[in-house]
């Protein structure tokens, strides 16, 4: 017979992306994965997603958890990958948002969050609040992709246990007015037709400009 071994996933993408929403779910599967903290069965946290997310963490977020069991010098070369193995994940999951969901609720954030991630994607001091949003989307999915081989699309989750299981979704309600297209479109055409082009590598069902 097959050993089946315990699994531990370290999910990451975009924040914004139904983290919460993955947490009550698997929490209702009595699988324990932590929200932006280590869990006995694994975690979901979109500040992981950079290669080199170690360098500005804990001086961005001093209040939030430590993610690793002990800090590791980067410029001693430590292979990208090291917390991983240090805290016991067997995978590293990519989860994926439909682009207007995200990019709209991204928009509540505060500087803080901007100021983290403006060290790995290239955001300027001039881009006004949509743009930003666009940019966070489209680029930190690209970070993510670099570091997983297999990826999901939240909405299938709720579409199987949201009715199967009667799970509260209202961690996936957005409190900001939902962009559009066109939206996106007057910030930066062609930024949006990049978003527009991996949402359908995604497999989301996104309207050509006309």
């Amino acid at each position: 017979m097959r050993e089946v071994k315990d699994s531990k996933p370290l999910i990451i993408g975009c924040g914004g992306s139904g983290t919460w929403y993955l947490t009550n779910v698997m929490n209702t599967c009595n699988r324990k994965i932590s929200h932006e903290q280590l869990g006995k069965n694994g975690m979901v946290c979109w500040h992981v997603t950079p290669e080199n997310w170690h360098e500005y963490f804990e001086d961005t977020f001093p209040d939030l958890p430590r993610l690793t069991k002990k800090k590791y010098p980067m410029s001693n070369g430590i292979d990208k990958d090291a917390m991983i193995e240090d805290c016991g994940f067997t995978d590293m999951l990519h989860q994926i948002r439909n682009p207007l969901d995200v990019i709209s609720t991204v928009q509540a954030w505060e500087d803080e969050v901007w100021n983290y991630i403006k060290n790995f994607i290239p955001i300027e001091e001039s881009d006004n609040k949509i743009l930003k949003c666009m940019k966070y989307w489209y680029y930190w999915n690209l970070l993510a992709e670099k570091r997983t081989k297999r990826r999901y699309c939240v909405e299938d989750l709720t579409a199987l246990f949201g009715d199967i299981m009667h799970i509260d979704s209202n961690s996936m309600k957005d409190e900001y007015a939902k962009l559009s297209w066109e939206d996106l479109d007057k910030t930066d055409k062609e930024l949006a037709l990049k978003i527009r082009d991996k949402g359908r590598e995604y497999g989301y069902t996104i309207p050509y400009v006309a």
